[in-house]
This record gives structure tokens, C-alpha cells and sequence, in this order.
């Protein structure tokens, strides 16, 4: 008995053992940060491919590989929303690939109404979809097939110069409530702060900024909160209204060319680590921080005649996105830290420089000392920021990607974006009504009530 209740135990531990290891942690392979693209076959005809936009680098590598195959560009770098509308809903194969930008073209209707060709059979591109963060990658894939290639992502929010506040004993603010506060304090600054520093970079008029500003945040924040759109709200009205207490001492009438304490936010400064660049500032909306980020991607024509061929281009693309720009659309667990191969031999150089310096010292004349020790000195200093460089990718800024990312959000063009006909300078139906609201020319109610009509407006125009 003893025996046969052994036999089936270790029976039973074989059968489980498979299910054990599918339980197991499964730890993603690093992605290649520049895939092999070898010149395989691709047809002997002689074709054009005509491209919208796109990566003149990769168009360049594309050629060597295959001199039968010409590429020819349009001047725009991006193509709009009514263009590809326009052009597809006639089948006209004109453009093979076509670049747009989520800023002006809302990605998500144009796959839905099948105006992208699904790119498939290619590992490369696969492989590179799948490995971005999951909501870029669901932007662009339909039931596992990809309709779209992310190039690189930019952002339009506002970032803050950390050294700056550090310098002035100032807090960061972290809400629109306590930056309005900052902009209203300043005045109370010393002059010679006054006279080094501006809040914003290249502001004049603070209300006017600030309303745009928390116009685009708020409109942004309902959608990435599932929350219907309306201007004629609580939280709104409270943004607003800030507006309204805030002071006009800070504005001027023309760009100062000082320090700031803040300015256009960017994603890159993770990676580079500049003092002087802008990380993204954080200012919570409902207890919530909401970035908006746009993406470059391409798309397959789905009437194009060169389907292969344009594909294979796209594979070439994405081997010529660069380590730094991978990182920041690819998920962490992908990615492991990237030393930049130039770097031995920019080491290279500096010593041979310094030694060049070392013995120009050792044999000049005493009139022309003074000058090379400072040549040498200025070199002896510039290693410092040649071995900040060593890294394009450092297991520091992996995890800091990860954390910006989860504040991240891929907004869908709103009416915000849409052109006020009526303006000669064609300018956003909301950025013509902000300006006669700073102006006095109306007042909140009227201005809501304004926004809410031109929204209604729009979204019948769009069919929505």
C-alpha cells in the first residue's frame, strides 16, 4: 500500500510539474535596440514608393539596400486628418506610407474605418510593437494585427527648471491652485531676482497663458477620466476663477532673454540629465496628473500597390530609431541599460587632445603660458560632461520613465484643435475666445456658455 500511494505521488508531481513552470514569473527578452535589417530579396521590378513624411535616414539606408527602388517625399512632414480622409475615401494609392502626428489626426477612427493596411508577417515590427508601454501599443494594434508604427513621441506640456527653484528657495507647485500663488507672489521677489528671473519662459501676458494653459490640461483630464465634456462645471469655473484674482504686475511687453523658473516641458531629460533642461511639472487636477503626449507614427496605405516593398521600408525605420528615443516608448521590462559605442572613442580623442595640450605647454614660450593652461584646464573640466555621456541608456533613467509614464496620456485631437475660420491668423476657436476674455470683452458666463457652442458645433461637424 505504502508503495502504490508512492507510485502515484511522484505520477501526480509530473503531471504538475508543466503546470508549475507556466505559473513561473516570466521575465522579458531586452529588446535590440537597433534590429539587423539584412538587404533580403525584395522583387526585381523597378518601383517607386512615395511616402508622406517619414525618416530621411532610413530612406537613405532603404536605397543602399535596394537601388531599384526609389523613394520620392512630400514637402509636408506629416500628413492631416482631411488629407488621408480625402485621399483614401477616393482609393487613391498616390502615397504608399503616410506619417501623421495623434495632435492632428485621431489614429483611432482612421483604423476603425479601415484606412490603414494591417502590416503583417514581419517579425521586426512584431517584435517593436509589442514591446511598447500598452496603451501606446493598443493604440495602434486591432485583435493582435499592428496598423500603425510609433516613430518617437513629443510632448506640448509645461516642465520647470529644477536648479532654479533650488537657487530661490522656492517650492515647486503641485496643483494649479499653488502655481497661480507663485505667479501672484512674485512681485513681492527682490528687484535683482526680478531682474535675473521670470516665471515662464518667453511669457508676457501671464492670464492669457495661464487660461490656455488649464484649458488644455482640463479638457485632457476629462477624457483621460471617462468624464463627458462640458465647460459649465464646478472645477472649471474654479480654474477660471483663478484667472480672474490673478495679478498683471509680471506681464511685459516684450521676451526677456533672463533665467526662468519654468518653460516647455520635455521627456528627453531623464535620459540626458541637463541642469538646464525642463522635466515635466506635475500639477494635479482632482488629485490626478495628466500629461498629454502625441505620437509620430506611419501608416500602410490600404489601396498602395507596393505593400511589400513600403513594409519593409517601415522595418528599416524602425531599425534607425535610436536607443534614447526607444526608451521612451518602450515598456521597462524590456529595456536594459545601453552603454553609446562612439564613447571609447570620443575618450580616445580627449587624451589625445590633452597630450597635444600637454606638450604645447611643456614647449611654448612664457608669453603663450597663460593661454594654454587655460585651453588645458578648460579640457581637464569638459571630461566631466564626456563621461556623463558614456550612457544612452542608464539603469537610473529606466525606472524614471516608468514612473513619468504612469502620468502619461495619448489624448485624441479635441475642439480645442479646431481652426476658427473667422481668424486671420488661423488661430483655435479657443484660442480666439481666450484672448477676448483676458481682453475684458466678456465675461466667464458669456465665455462658457461661448465654449460650449463652439464644442456642439464641432462635434456635429465630425459626425460625433
Amino acid at each position: 500500500m505504502k508503495r502504490l500511494v508512492q507510485r502515484m505521488l511522484t505520477m501526480l508531481l509530473v503531471l504538475l510539474l508543466p503546470a508549475l513552470a507556466l505559473c513561473e514569473e516570466i521575465t522579458p527578452e531586452p529588446l535590440e535596440y537597433a534590429p539587423t535589417i539584412t538587404p533580403e530579396p525584395l522583387g526585381s521590378s523597378e518601383v517607386t514608393l512615395h511616402v508622406a513624411g517619414g525618416m530621411s535616414s532610413a530612406y537613405d539606408a532603404f536605397r543602399q539596400m535596394y537601388p531599384h527602388i526609389g523613394i520620392e517625399t512630400t514637402e509636408d512632414d506629416y500628413f492631416s486628418a482631411n488629407a488621408i480622409i480625402g485621399s483614401l475615401m477616393t482609393r487613391d494609392a498616390t502615397y504608399d506610407i503616410m506619417k501623421v502626428s495623434t495632435s492632428s489626426v485621431d489614429v483611432a477612427q482612421i483604423i476603425d474605418r479601415g484606412y490603414a493596411l494591417p502590416m503583417e508577417d514581419s517579425e521586426i515590427i512584431a517584435d517593436y510593437v509589442n514591446s511598447l508601454y500598452p496603451a501606446l501599443r493598443d493604440m495602434v494594434t486591432r485583435d493582435g494585427k499592428v496598423y500603425a508604427v510609433p516613430l518617437f513621441l513629443h510632448c506640448q506640456e509645461g516642465g520647470y527648471v529644477p536648479q532654479s527653484f533650488e537657487e530661490l528657495g522656492l517650492e515647486v507647485p503641485t496643483t494649479w491652485q499653488e502655481l497661480a500663488a507663485l505667479i501672484n507672489a512674485w512681485p513681492d521677489q527682490p528687484d535683482e531676482v526680478r531682474e535675473e528671473y521670470e516665471i515662464n519662459q518667453w511669457t508676457m501676458n501671464y492670464r492669457e497663458w495661464f487660461l490656455r494653459r488649464v484649458t488644455e490640461r482640463y479638457v485632457t483630464h476629462m477624457e483621460a477620466t471617462g468624464q463627458e465634456l462640458h465647460f459649465d462645471t464646478p472645477l472649471y469655473r474654479e480654474l477660471m476663477s483663478l484667472v480672474d484674482t490673478m495679478t498683471t504686475e509680471n506681464d511685459t511687453d516684450e521676451e526677456l532673454e533672463v533665467n526662468y523658473l519654468m518653460g516647455n516641458g520635455y521627456i528627453e531629460p531623464i535620459q540626458m540629465g541637463y541642469t538646464w533642461d525642463t522635466p515635466l511639472l506635475d500639477l494635479a487636477m482632482e488629485g490626478r496628473v495628466t500629461h498629454s503626449i502625441y505620437v509620430s507614427m506611419v501608416l500602410l496605405n490600404p489601396y498602395t500597390q507596393h505593400a511589400e516593398e513600403a513594409q519593409r521600408c517601415i522595418e528599416v525605420m524602425i531599425g534607425r530609431i535610436s536607443a534614447p528615443v526607444r526608451q521612451t516608448m518602450v515598456d521597462a521590462a524590456y529595456l536594459t541599460p545601453m552603454e553609446d559605442p562612439d564613447y571609447p572613442q570620443r575618450v580616445a580623442d580627449w587624451e589625445a587632445e590633452r597630450e597635444r595640450l600637454e606638450t604645447r605647454l611643456a614647449e611654448c614660450d612664457e608669453a603663450d603660458r597663460f593661454d594654454v593652461q587655460e585651453e588645458l584646464r578648460w579640457h581637464e573640466e569638459y571630461k566631466a560632461s564626456l563621461d556623463a555621456s558614456k550612457w544612452l541608456i542608464t539603469a537610473e533613467s529606466i525606472p524614471a520613465y516608468a514612473k513619468v509614464f504612469e502620468t502619461l496620456y495619448f489624448p485624441r485631437p479635441s475642439v480645442l484643435d479646431a481652426k476658427d475660420e473667422n481668424d486671420a491668423y488661423a488661430r483655435s476657436i479657443a484660442h480666439t475666445l481666450e484672448a477676448r476674455y483676458i481682453a475684458g470683452q466678456i465675461g466667464m458666463d458669456d465665455f462658457i456658455r461661448e465654449m460650449e457652442s463652439r464644442m456642439q458645433m464641432v462635434l456635429k461637424e465630425r459626425g460625433n
